[in-house]
């Protein structure tokens, strides 16, 4: 969501020699300052997350699929892809994106130092879902490093005398793995919610990812529903592909962070009561996510299908004039199934009781 682009989609190297690992050497970096940005792209103007100093990123070029290359590649834009962390203890999924040269203090690390096979990967994997870590070559190599930028490090203030306005400042050198600070605002976990209990992921990087929940929905009718969710598609940057209200299937893409295309789709089917409204999210080979951000993600949209007649519909009957057009306006919008018939009779019981 910034929708659910904020779900921090990242490809997954696969192993592959590159002219770096030839040499047996792979290019590493920590952050020099606070505040770096990290962008989604070598183009992008605003950043998806900003990292403080003494943060660790490993370098990333080349066909970062089939051929990956460990070594800083400046692009057009001025700027170099990195593989990162946006976790204080430098775990769990890795993301990839690019950032300025200047706010990067590079150090190499040696190859082969990974557990699982002979390559000049940085990382070390644990477990099924491919958690991730630094490997112990990449991390003799950043304290190294650390060291020389802690050296580095400007000297505090002089303390005030006695009395005086003092300003509080931050440290400016960060311990290895500092959190990086995120712009992207994360909507609130969905784990204890009905949509967050029928969430389920199947499948894996290498073999593509499928992750599906649904949310009942009583007292609502699928057009309406279905309107609601056209509307919410561009908040959620998610591209509308097709929408067919007789079935009730939406079909919607987005892109990853990696430049990868995936799918989105919704179906909204009848129930006894109201309607379901189901998501399947499914990610290609190489493509992965983490599994909680996606839950409260998808969650976020069908959550809020649960919300009153969109603002635009309430703009539409409060724009008429007189009571009797916004009974006729009322009317139509019932018709055209953009408001339930909860709505519609709550809504005409308002404008009758102001004749």
């Amino acid at each position: 969501m910034l929708g659910i682009r904020g779900i921090l989609v990242f490809a997954f190297a696969i192993v592959a020699a590159s002219p770096l690992w030839a040499a047996g050497k792979g290019q590493g970096a920590l952050v020099n300052r606070d505040g770096a940005p990290v962008y989604q792209t070598a183009e992008a103007s605003s950043p998806v997350v900003v990292l403080n100093r003494g943060k660790a990123v490993s370098a990333i070029s080349g066909n970062i699929i089939l051929k990956p290359d460990y070594r800083f590649d400046e692009g057009e834009g001025g700027r170099v892809r990195v593989n990162y962390f946006a976790t204080a203890d430098d775990r769990g999924k890795f993301q990839i994106g690019f950032m300025d040269p200047h706010d990067l203090s590079k150090f190499t690390y040696d190859c082969g130092c990974r557990k699982d096979a002979g390559d000049c990967s940085p990382f070390d994997t644990r477990g099924l879902k491919f958690s991730f870590s630094w490997n112990v070559c990449f991390q003799e190599a950043r304290d190294a490093k650390l060291d020389q930028l802690q050296a580095s490090a400007p000297s505090p203030p002089p303390a005030s005398a006695p009395g005086a306005t003092t300003t509080q400042t931050r440290s400016a050198t960060a311990a290895p793995g500092g959190a990086a600070v995120s712009t992207y605002q994360a909507p609130p976990s969905a784990k204890g919610t009905a949509c967050g209990k029928n969430f389920s992921a199947h499948g894996s990087m290498i073999r593509g990812s499928k992750f599906t929940t649904f949310l009942d929905l009583p007292d609502l009718e699928r057009g309406a529903v279905i309107q609601r969710l056209v509307d919410q598609l561009p908040a959620n940057d998610l591209t509308l592909v097709s929408a067919d209200k007789d079935t009730g299937v939406v079909s919607t893409s987005a892109r990853a962070s990696s430049g990868k295309q995936y799918s989105v789709d919704f179906a909204v089917t009848p129930q006894t009561t109201g309607v379901r409204a189901a998501v399947t999210m499914k990610l290609g080979l190489g493509t992965g996510a983490d599994d909680d951000m996606v839950r409260d993600e998808l969650c976020k949209i069908l959550l809020g299908l649960q919300s009153p007649a969109p603002m635009a519909v309430q703009a539409a009957v409060a724009g008429a004039t007189s009571i009797e057009e916004r009974l006729r306006k009322l009317d139509e919008l019932h018709k055209k199934g953009l408001i339930t018939e909860a709505e519609y009779k709550t809504k005409r019981a308002e404008l009758l009781s102001q004749l």
